[in-house]
């Protein structure tokens, strides 16, 4: 009995070996896949055309006035340089140039209080059919068959986004707008996103502004 017992005990640790054993080999083989793809994406990105990096976006003629009871932001936008744009829709990508809006309610001694944030998406892509360039806006959408750098920076010139109502604005308080816009690539799979989280899929380098302002 012993003996038998013995066999049996020895045989349970040698199968408890080889299940450790093969979890061990699919983390390493899902380790080394992972490595591999984050490599992968890499070369791909030094070989890449460097053509985006001197594209540029530029906001200007910034205003923000009270129109009927609502507090807005007026701008327009400049778009420096369009090879990286063309290139990308000509390949099939879906662009998103996102313009985004905040106001905070600046405080001495806690951290500023956030009032609004407010977005403004205007989508591209290439319609491979008709052979169409392809700009959705607020309110319309633009088809082209020559990609024109003037037309396109023609669309986004009184770029409107309404914040909040007037009177949340108080007499004698500080405030500041900040605003970004950047253009992205659309359509990553989310998986890739919090894979490589530290990867940047802006197209053209974001552009800031900031101003502060009383009432």
């Amino acid at each position: 009995m012993k003996g038998k017992r013995g066999k049996e005990d020895r045989r349970r640790r040698s199968e408890n070996r080889n299940r450790k054993g093969e979890g061990v080999k699919k983390k390493y083989f899902f380790i080394l896949h992972l490595l591999s793809f984050i490599l992968f994406v890499l070369l791909c990105s030094v070989s890449a055309p460097t053509s985006g990096l001197a594209q540029k976006l530029e906001v200007y003629n910034l205003v923000l006035d009270n129109t009927n009871a609502t507090l807005k932001v007026r701008f327009d936008l400049k778009i420096d340089g369009f090879n990286a744009i063309k290139e990308a829709l000509d390949n099939g990508e879906d662009l998103g140039l996102v313009c985004r809006a905040t106001i905070d309610m600046q405080r001495k001694f806690f951290w500023d209080r956030s009032l609004v944030c407010r977005n403004f998406l205007s989508t591209m892509r290439k319609d491979m059919l008709k052979g169409e360039y392809v700009i959705d806006l607020p309110g319309q959408t633009v088809r082209f068959t020559e990609f024109s750098a003037q037309r396109i920076n023609k669309l986004f010139q009184n770029i409107e986004i309404s914040l909040l109502p007037w009177s949340t604005i108080k007499k004698g308080q500080n405030y500041s707008l900040k605003v970004e816009v950047a253009l992205k690539t659309l359509e990553i799979p989310e998986w890739i996103k919090k894979t490589l989280f530290f990867w940047s899929w802006d197209l053209i380098e974001p552009e800031y502004f900031e101003m502060e302002f009383r009432y």
